[in-house]
């Protein structure tokens, strides 16, 4: 049924929808029937999926030991939709969606005879028991050949359970199914990668490119029978063609009565007392979540990626054996990002990360599929600041707001076609317009082309409260003011500011290494402004050697440990680099600064060791008057040799990159 919506509709088509389904045909639909059509509704966008709360509710509801908790709700009497559709249950056919979107659908009929290698039954979108007795009937004294892998992914141990009281496993298991644990398993990914190239019919919710776990899959989307008869067949069938090749009566399995129920492993929360007391252990591939900067109160940066429609969550943050270790490491887990898309995405993205940060310009549906909290976070975690979309799937719109990446879209969508990658785009007055009242349009201005757009945030009141809480926690009341750079000297240093160093690694053992990133602990800074004389303006850097700390290293075979991290501050303070007992401090004093407060230039004296070079900063000042800036050049002219392990097959790269971040320097 639901296949059949989104053969009507497509993957966009319940966008800005609430779905309810009444009628007489319900009659025939258990909760977990229900279930699955509710499930696969994000597949059609929707916001969310309703049906009354009926006799089917309430035997699901007594079938867990919850009767007491069953609440009657039904539509009211004179309730008006925008749109009536009628499905005539008797009358649909087996569909199936074809790769790589559950939108692709056909009937069955039109694909039979492709070869099959693979077939999975489970997942969130077939739980019930039905969804598993029934193949078990099927298969039941037959034997699927030998070149079809048969995969049951059982959605509960309570499943299990009853599959095994009736018998149903055995017949599986004889029939030459794999029985597996309750879980995702291949649905995201966590095994279970079909061979390359080979068809997999799947009765799972999605079947992007890739999310099998394996980059040239090809993924079809089914119901139990469909994926059981071309199991048996060896090709896609229609499981009504195989039942009359056969003879096979309809199945009609019962469940055990009552059902398995086990809620010995739940436990109840602590008191809150306690609760506050407790301590989380986390290893080495585990690390908390990173802070994140506050939205300022305009974007300024390039336009990082330019994607296309329908781009899912899956393709923004990947699953698979590679990436799904690090689904508790942010900063392991973002070198992951969009690489299905752009392999290089990454690195540029962090590279812009402490300068201005980046952005992002898609077609229609972006986001779609998977409610992937990660699919936000990483890019933000890398810089992404805003995106700029024809339309958005509406859960992964939510998720960005959330976590502080700004979602926009284009008033006029041909705009979309006049923004080219690299292009460096301007967005001022967030904050006006993002607080209660504001106007819910933006101008935005490309600086590489002289061209302006208007573009819409629908985060204003007529957007509905709720999105308003939401944004107004994560993206549009942090107290900061927009300011402009003026004239004055300034104290700077942290906590405020932050001075970073970050080297990279070479050599051909360089895959075990990590590619550092540096943080001065204790530093000050004079500033002297002069904005219309930049020849009058000054600044001096003092560094305490001794104050270099860790914060982070990605790549490498294995995490950063705490004692790779006090190793590496050993190495770094000793007599072949930084020598912290004879020279304790770093010093740097401008003798030339040229530009403009958007941008500008600061040539200087950099001394380390005693030693003495000119370095050139470059950098720019935010309306907001956070100044950022960087500059590159290699330790070694400073007497630091680079450090190096394994014989010389793995060593940092002698260039290295430092760079600051000095927020709100016009308010001081």
């Amino acid at each position: 049924m639901i296949l059949e919506l989104l053969r009507r509709h497509g993957v966009q088509g319940g966008v800005h929808r609430v779905l309810e389904y009444h009628g007489p045909g319900l009659a025939s639909l258990t909760a977990m029937d229900r279930h699955v059509i509710a499930n696969m509704g994000a597949e059609l966008g929707a916001t969310t999926t309703v049906f009354p709360s009926d006799g089917a509710v309430r035997g699901f509801l007594d079938g867990v030991g919850r009767g007491d908790d069953f609440v009657e709700i039904t539509a009211e009497e004179d309730a008006s939709y925008d749109l009536d559709e009628e499905i005539d249950l008797s009358s649909l056919e087996p569909l199936i969606a074809r790769p790589t979107s559950p939108g692709n659908v056909v009937p069955v009929r039109e694909a039979a005879g492709e070869p099959v290698a693979q077939a999975v039954i489970g997942s969130s979108a077939n739980p019930g028991f039905r969804d598993f007795a029934v193949p078990a009937a099927m298969v039941a004294g037959r034997q699927v050949p030998a070149g079809v892998s048969f995969d049951i992914n059982p959605t509960s141990r309570e499943i299990l359970q009853d599959l095994t009281r009736c018998g149903a496993t055995f017949d599986l298991i004889a029939a030459g199914a794999r029985i597996h644990q309750s879980g995702c398993l291949g649905c995201i990914g966590m095994g279970q990668a079909p061979a390359s190239g080979s068809n997999s019919l799947r009765t799972f919710p999605r079947n992007f490119p890739g999310r099998s776990g394996t980059a040239d899959d090809a993924v079809w989307l089914c119901s139990p029978e469909t994926a059981t008869a071309s199991a048996l067949t060896g090709a896609i069938a229609d499981p009504r063609d195989w039942a009359d090749r056969v003879s096979a009566a309809p199945p009609t399995p019962e469940a055990p009565d009552p059902p398995s129920h086990n809620d010995a492993m739940l436990e109840p929360p602590l008191p809150p007392d306690e609760a506050a007391r407790v301590q989380l252990v986390r290893g080495p591939n585990i690390s908390a979540l990173p802070k994140l900067d506050p939205l300022p109160d305009s974007i300024h940066g390039p336009v990082l990626l330019k994607a296309g429609d329908d781009v899912s969550t899956d393709e923004i943050s990947p699953a698979g054996a590679d990436a799904l270790p690090y689904r508790s490491n942010i900063p392991k887990l973002a070198g992951f990002t969009l690489t299905r898309l752009d392999p290089d995405y990454p690195r540029r993205a962090e590279a812009a990360r402490e300068d201005t940060g980046h952005l992002i310009v898609a077609g229609a549906n972006y986001g779609q599929g998977s409610s992937r909290e990660h699919a936000a976070i990483a890019p933000r975690y890398l810089g992404l600041r805003a995106v700029i979309a024809k339309s958005y799937a509406r859960i992964h719109w939510q998720n960005l707001v959330n976590f502080g990446v700004l979602p926009l879209e284009f008033e006029d969508p041909a705009d979309y076609d006049r923004i080219g990658p690299d292009d460096r785009l301007h967005v001022p007055g967030l904050r006006d317009a993002l607080a209660p009242g504001g106007e819910p349009t933006l101008r935005v201005r490309n600086a590489t082309r002289d061209e302006e757009y208007t573009v819409r945030h629908r985060l204003s009141p007529g957007s509905g409260k709720r999105c308003s809480r939401a944004v107004s926690s994560r993206l549009s009341h942090t107290e900061v003011s927009a300011m402009t750079l003026s004239d004055g000297t300034y104290r700077i240093g942290p906590p405020d500011a932050r001075l970073l160093i970050k080297t990279s690694r070479t050599g051909l053992g360089r895959r075990a290494g990590h590619d550092l990133t540096l943080e001065a602990t204790r530093w000050s800074g004079d500033l002297a402004v002069a904005v219309g004389a930049p020849e009058r303006s000054s600044v001096s850097v003092t560094i305490e050697t001794d104050s270099l700390d860790v914060r982070e290293g990605t790549g490498g075979l294995k995490p950063l440990t705490d004692g790779d991290r006090a190793d590496i501050k050993r190495t770094l303070e000793g007599k072949g680099q930084l020598h912290t007992a004879e020279h304790p401090t770093i010093t740097f004093h401008s003798t030339h600064i040229t530009g403009t407060p958007e941008s500008f230039e600061v040539t200087g004296d950099l001394t380390i060791k005693g030693r003495t070079h000119p370095v050139t900063v470059h950098g720019s000042a935010d309306p907001d008057g956070t100044l950022r800036g960087s500059a590159s050049f290699p330790q070694s002219t400073w007497g630091i040799k680079p450090y190096t392990a394994f014989l010389g097959a793995l060593k940092l790269a002698d260039e290295v990159r430092v760079e600051f971040v000095c927020p709100g320097v016009a308010g001081r």
